[in-house]
């Protein structure tokens, strides 16, 4: 659980996602008055000014003072990639989010880094119900609606055929067990 003032709720290797709108919103900003629009608007201006901080801020503490390099072409450089309305973290290397502006342009879909939904050894006839039912909670559907869709899913996969909802595994060194 994240604290009030605790605004980073991921990062790793190559990412980094803040809670901007808790940000804005702990700073007097009232998001209720304004439209989705005008506040991604916002934090994609808020981002900016982050990002400008932090590669300037690299530049003269990592690169000029501890690697003593002046060199203005080769620089470290950080950039805002997206807006995501709401995320969901499982743990490291597993979340999904409904992104709402990538580099600049509105969008609306649902992206996945390491959960079953895109996992290759995940049955092929699960993954796209995984998908929509992620879909749903990020978008904010009701407990009822999910719990319905999770229902119809378990009738439709007790229809199926073994294969199609088998693990995709191998097996090797048979002859040894």
């Amino acid at each position: 659980m994240t604290k009030k003032n605790d605004y980073v709720l991921y990062s790793d290797t190559d990412s980094l996602f803040i809670a901007a709108g808790r940000f804005l919103s702990d700073n007097g900003v009232d998001l209720s008055k304004y439209s989705d629009d005008v506040i991604i608007k916002m934090i994609l201006e808020l981002s900016s000014i982050i990002e400008e901080y932090v590669n300037e801020s690299c530049y003269r503490e990592v690169q000029r003072k501890m690697y003593n390099s002046p060199v203005t072409d080769f620089r470290i450089k950080f950039k805002q990639e997206m807006v995501a309305k709401t995320a969901l973290f499982v743990k490291k290397k597993k979340y999904g989010y409904w992104a709402v502006n990538e580099e600049g342009a509105p969008v609306d879909k649902v992206k996945v880094t390491g959960l079953e939904i895109i996992r290759s050894d995940t049955p092929e006839a699960v993954r796209p119900r995984l998908k929509d039912v992620m879909e749903m909670i990020l978008k904010g559907a009701s407990d009822e609606e999910i719990m319905k869709k999770v229902e119809q899913y378990k009738r439709e996969l007790r229809k199926a055929y073994p294969e199609e909802i088998s693990v995709n595994i191998g097996a090797s060194d048979i002859e040894n067990m």
